[in-house]
């Protein structure tokens, strides 16, 4: 049967960048919170064994760091003339830089879910010599990782190996001699090399431990990877962070909840004082003035509205206006142009008083036109010597015809 085997360092995400990241780690390696599934509400700490380190993972790594960089950090600042470049704490200076990885956490597993679920737990115990060899290879192969903490988790579906250690590189001309550097350590060579041997040592260990891995193997390392990956550790991974994550809302909550609750009762034990009363009655002042400011305030939004209304009908009363005031300059034009007509046609009316035959003439003209009477240019001739001139024609029959 093939095996799976999981060799992981943290990265993006899971990256251990700050000292707020590395005490989540923490907790959840040294099981330093509850746990939901559990009836006792706690780990099992019978189920964790600890390789390399103490039960507090941020003293140890402050110990590495005290280790490893306090005597070029003394170099670096007897070289600073100015104060305001020296270096005070150097693990806090890494973990507010976010350049750079404050610690690095390795992960190791050997087989998942389904390979261990019908070994017994003491058999799975025997995995500790196993861990233990891979931790002496991290250590000889990377010496630039220095280990701060490891433990091995059995109260999990498949045992594994948490790795907490600082990466330090020398050699430095700029800043410090020596300096705390994830990328000068775990290079991509480095990475590839430490990946088969920690392979080769894991199944030295299958072989020494006939009674769990008889007849077993590794699953060949997929090309093109420098750390082997198993579905089942992206899983629990996954399921780790929902839960931790779960927590710290559990834990925001509870926090939110104490808060308002102490804040109530410091109200009502300052009410009861008489600074409380007066602190009570600027308080209720303030509610007021905060509701006479809303009523201004939509007030304000109406009269606004208004306005605009106004303004908007403003507008079409001005267009109007405008239309009815050239409505009323061309009337007064048209009646000007009237007026005169009217004067011309009095002048003719004064004419035709004047004189009469010329006005009888016309009329007559007129009713022939109105009544339409065939008329000849001759008959016309002939009214108007009969009328205007005094001829009268005895063979006349105009009026006959009228």
């Amino acid at each position: 049967m093939q095996i799976s085997y999981t060799f992981h360092i943290s990265s993006k995400q899971n990256a251990i960048t700050t000292t707020k990241q590395l005490s989540t780690a923490s907790k959840h390696n040294l099981r330093k919170y509850s746990s939901p599934g559990n009836r006792t509400g706690h780990y099992d700490s019978d189920k964790i064994v600890q390789l390399a380190g103490t039960d507090n993972l941020f003293h140890d790594v402050e110990r590495v760091f005290h280790d490893q960089f306090d005597q070029a950090l003394r170099e670096y600042n007897r070289k600073q003339k100015r104060a305001d470049r020296r270096i005070n704490n150097y693990m806090r200076y890494v973990s507010e830089n976010a350049k750079s990885d404050l610690a690095v956490e390795a992960i190791i597993q050997l087989g998942d879910q389904e390979f261990w679920e019908n070994i017994p737990e003491y058999r799975r115990r025997q995995m500790i010599y196993i861990f233990r060899d891979q931790l002496n290879a991290l250590r000889q192969y990377v010496p630039g990782f220095v280990i701060a903490n490891a433990v091995v988790h059995f109260d999990e579906a498949s045992p594994h190996m948490h790795v907490i250690g600082v990466p330090v590189a020398s050699g430095y001309r700029r800043g410090m001699s020596k300096q705390c550097a994830k990328t000068k350590v775990f290079t991509k060579d480095t990475l590839e090399k430490l990946q088969d041997v920690l392979r080769r040592r894991a199944l030295d260990g299958m072989e020494k431990n006939p009674e769990i891995f008889y007849g077993d193997t590794l699953k060949p390392k997929e090309d093109g990877r420098n750390v082997d990956y198993s579905k089942e550790y992206y899983i629990r991974r996954k399921e780790e962070k929902l839960k931790h994550v779960k927590r710290q809302i559990a834990e925001e909550e509870n926090t939110l909840s104490a808060l308002e609750e102490a804040e109530s009762e410091a109200k009502q034990r300052l009410y009861r004082t008489s600074t409380g009363a007066a602190l009570r009655q600027m308080e209720e002042e303030l509610e007021s003035a905060k509701f006479r400011k809303w009523e201004l305030e939509r007030e304000a939004h109406d009269l606004e509205t208004k306005n605009r209304e106004l303004a908007v009908s403003n507008e079409a009363q001005a267009a109007e206006s405008k239309a009815l005031t050239q409505e009323i300059r061309d009337l007064k034009e048209k009646r000007k142009a009237v007026i005169g007509v009217n004067s011309e046609i009095f002048m003719v009316w004064d004419v035709f008083d004047q004189f009469p035959m010329i006005k009888e003439f016309i009329f007559q003209v007129g009713r022939w036109l109105r009544e339409y009477i065939p008329v000849s240019i001759q008959d016309v001739a002939e009214l108007f010597r009969e009328k205007v001139l005094g001829h009268k024609n005895p063979e006349r029959t105009h009026d006959r015809v009228r």
